[in-house]
């Protein structure tokens, strides 16, 4: 009887490398373990896997593939059929390189050990892939085909990682991190994709994408490599010096101007004079871009507001009962109304104190009674308010995602059509208010330079119908019992949401813009400079193709026009909205092309976006500074119309402002480029002829845009100084002056300049700040607090008094009354009601949200 055939004894495998089991430490079992990092002997540490001895048997010699020169394109070992080779003591596997920046992208697997039978196991191809400069090798069993398919699992997820870690950050190796820091322009760093390319810039803890305005900016920073020294030595003393006194002048002014916290909501109005016309310079700029309020019925309650207010006040007389969250609404119209109303901005401290009292109201600990859509038409007009003002600047992107967020969670994001039924009315508001949320998302990411956090995937609600606010105003049928049916116009006739309509279809490319700028993983897929480039030509073509669309609807519109709610002439009533838009298309066409437009400078390739930032910078630039003409030209009424968004540009601190500032700074610095090309091709002076006049004139123009933003109001020195050496350092360029000592005395000169003007300036501010804080403080006497508030419009100086008793002042819970109501529009009948109270018939199990 034969005996039965033993099995061979498996011996457990070995886990520590060779050379930790030769000196007897402990391995941490990694390739290389630690102990091989620390003696530097990487290409030694080496897993051995003992195996019992087998018998011969012939075998076939190695295929001659493993003779391929090593050029073969890489492959993945992957699971198959084990190639037996002849017996050895053991063979190797090479793993891949340890993962370091310069790690190649393509994954290797190759075997160095000399003999080709050893090589030859596994996947034939995957012993000849390219070899990159740090290899690890190990011993596997070629008999054991467990410890084999172990050891090539092992492999492919250490390929997996590898590639992986290359894929999701491909410009480790090659974004370079500098760091700015001067005594003018402070600390900043920058961080750049490939040659030239800016990512992201890192300033006072907050980081901008590519769309923010100081990309534009950073250009010229090199401007300070001249100034710096002469700081240093002492030969700008006197500019530092008067600078810390600017500073220190504007962080009075605007203690001055801030309002104490929390500042209470009161009853006081302006003049009615003044604010009508507040009212209508909101109504025919914003409300013309962005539907918040439905104007028949803001109209009927403002009116209803007025009529409370008594002519006379006795002291001690409480005035008529207001709901206060509707008055909030009030006072923000007119913060937003007031940047446009006269060319100083003269209403700016009432406007900030307005804006202040919103925040306090809307920052009461209330949180499920303002899911309303009253409540969330306070929070956009605030936003806008906060804008136009100058109160918050970039932070107001953190404001726009807590406003999404808190329209998406009412459920504003999914269409009435899917939600239960309601009023045409409330539906059509529904989707308005969706749209506004939509473009002030898209707006301020791409003004702060950050990540827009939506997408066309989440959300379905349609855009809003084109219908007249009147035909909302529902009117009871024939019969008394229904209400008649709405039909909305067709789109080639203009209405209030004509506009709005028009924008929604541009949306889209808007926001594939600002995610392409903004989005951490849209910077990491752009790869190299010449994929991004594509990627923005692209963009560049698509959104010039939706704005010929809009074009051609804003023109059908323009011929239909007809005379709608806000105030105007029919010819202007589209006017400030298609100038807007074309602020806005330009904006956007610059964003794109800025990140190559360091590199078009020197290189051909990229010459069409340095063609398109100038171009577009140009019709930016002329939106918000147009050039002065006669009074009796015919097109005064053009005229008129572009100081809507002069003002904007100039008075207040969001989209027009940074445009304007960032496109006056690009225009200097691609005159600045253009004398140097001409300085490095010719012997001889520059010839002032061959330069673009347009061009030539910004080096005054910037500087005269920056000094009329002090004067109504501005404390921020800097950008002007800044305009004006950058302009002192081309006038010095066209005279010859080399990039030298010579140079740098110019720029002092600039600066010293600029704080004489300035400081004059500021302290005349202070001086009127004071005067006017002292008297809106009014006086106490007796039972009541006089509120004086000094006005001045167009030469005509309107003072005001309002009494409020104290008891009143300080009882802030009968204030913030309306609050728990806020849903009701001030309790009055329909058409707003709609948010509440007609939702019982939405759903029998209690009141629908709307």
């Amino acid at each position: 009887m034969a005996e039965p055939e033993r099995r061979p004894l498996r011996l457990r495998p070995q886990v520590s490398c060779a050379l930790c089991r030769r000196r007897k430490v402990r391995c941490n079992r990694e390739t290389p373990c630690s102990n091989c990092i620390r003696s530097k002997n990487v290409h030694g540490c080496v897993y051995q896997v003992h195996q019992p001895p087998q018998p011969l048997s012939p075998q076939r010699p190695c295929p001659l593939a493993c003779d391929t020169p090593k050029d073969q394109a890489p492959s993945l070992v992957r699971p198959g059929p084990v190639v037996r080779p002849v017996p050895v003591p053991h063979s190797f596997f090479i793993l891949p390189p340890f993962p370091t920046p310069s790690t190649s992208g393509t994954s290797t697997v190759v075997s160095d050990h000399s003999s080709k039978a050893s090589s030859c196991v596994g996947d034939p191809s995957s012993a000849h892939s390219p070899v990159a400069t740090n290899q690890f090798t190990t011993s596997v069993s070629s008999s054991d085909p467990d410890v084999l398919r172990r050891r090539i699992r092992e492999l492919e997820e250490q390929l997996s990682k590898a590639a992986l870690s290359r894929s999701s950050n491909p410009e480790a190796s090659s974004s370079p991190i500098a760091t700015h820091e001067s005594s003018l322009a402070g600390k900043s760093i920058t961080q750049t994709a490939s040659t030239s390319r800016i990512v992201n810039v890192f300033h006072k803890s907050r980081l901008f994408g590519q769309s923010h305005w100081v990309n534009g900016v950073i250009l010229l920073l090199d401007i300070f490599e001249f100034f710096e020294p002469l700081v240093r030595n002492g030969a700008a003393n006197k500019s530092m010096t008067a600078l810390e006194e600017c500073k220190a002048l504007a962080r009075t002014i605007k203690a001055q101007r801030t309002p104490p916290w929390p500042t209470i909501p009161t009853r006081d109005l302006p003049p009615r004079e003044i604010a009508d016309q507040l009212v209508d310079c909101y109504l025919r700029t914003f409300e013309s871009l962005y539907r918040v309020l439905h104007i028949p019925t803001f109209k009927r309650d403002y009116e209803a507001l007025w009529e409370s207010v008594p002519a006379h006040p006795h002291p001690n007389q409480q005035p008529q009962h207001v709901g206060m969250a509707f008055l909030v609404q009030v006072k923000l119209v007119l913060a937003i109304g007031a940047t446009v109303y006269d060319q100083d901005f003269s209403l700016r401290p009432s406007a900030i104190r307005w804006v202040y009292e919103a925040l306090t109201f809307t920052s009461e600990p209330e949180f499920k009674s303002r899911l309303n859509i009253k409540s969330l038409q306070t929070d956009i007009l605030l936003l806008l308010a906060r804008e136009t003002a100058g109160l918050g600047g970039n932070l107001i992107w953190i404001s726009a995602g807590s406003l999404l967020r808190t329209a998406v969670y009412m459920g504003l994001h999914r269409d009435p059509a899917h939600l239960p039924k309601r009023t045409i009315f409330a539906a059509e508001m529904h989707r308005r208010l969706w749209n506004t949320v939509l473009e002030i998302t898209v707006s301020c990411s791409m003004n702060a330079g950050a990540p827009p956090q939506i997408s066309l995937d989440d959300y379905d609600t349609e855009p809003p119908g084109n219908f007249h606010d009147e035909q909302l105003v529902e009117t009871p049928a024939d019969d008394g019992s229904n209400h008649s049916p709405v039909v909305a116009q067709p789109e080639s006739e203009f209405t209030q949401t004509s506009v709005a309509i028009a924008m929604r279809k541009i949306l889209p490319i808007r926001l594939a813009i600002a995610k392409f700028l903004n989005d951490l993983g849209s910077t990491r897929r752009q790869g190299d400079m010449a994929s991004a480039y594509h990627e923005s030509l692209r963009l560049d073509a698509d959104l010039r193709a939706a704005y010929r669309t809009l074009t051609r609807t804003l023109q059908v519109l323009s011929r239909n026009l007809h005379e709608v709610c806000w105030p105007g002439s029919s010819s202007s009533s589209l006017l400030f909205p298609s100038q807007f838009i074309d602020l806005v298309i330009n904006r956007d066409l610059v964003a794109i092309h800025i990140p190559f437009y360091s590199a078009a400078l020197h290189e051909a390739a990229y010459a069409f976006s340095r063609k398109v930032v100038v171009e577009s910078c140009f019709k930016i630039w002329r939106a918000v500074n147009p050039l002065p003409t006669s009074p009796s030209s015919s097109d005064a009424t053009r005229q008129d119309a572009n100081q809507d968004i002069c003002r904007l540009a100039s008075h207040g601190a969001g989209f027009c402002r940074n445009a304007g500032f960032q496109v006056s700074m690009l225009l200097l610095g691609e005159l600045r480029a253009q004398l140097r090309e001409e300085a490095e091709t010719s012997l001889s002076p520059v010839n002032r002829s061959l330069l673009r006049p347009d061009l030539l004139a910004m080096v005054t123009e910037a500087k005269d845009w920056t000094m009329r933003s002090i004067n109504a109001g501005e404390t921020n020195v800097k950008g002007h100084m800044f305009a004006s050496m950058v302009s002192a350092q081309i006038e010095g360029m066209m005279k010859g002056l080399g990039e030298d000592g010579a140079l740098g005395r110019v720029l002092v000169k600039a600066a010293d300049e600029v704080v004489d003007r300035c400081v004059p300036l500021l302290e005349e501010m202070l001086e009127r700040e004071t005067r006017m804080r002292m008297a809106s403080d009014g006086e106490t006497e007796g039972g009541g607090m006089v509120l004086q508030k000094q006005f001045e419009t167009d030469g005509l100086a309107a003072t005001y008094e309002t009494e409020t008793p104290l008891g009143m002042m300080g009882d802030w819970d009968m204030l913030m009354l309306d609050a728990q109501h806020i849903g009701d529009f001030g309790n009055i009948a329909e058409p707003m009601n709609w948010a509440l109270t007609g939702a019982a018939s939405f759903s029998a199990g209690g009141p629908f949200i709307w």
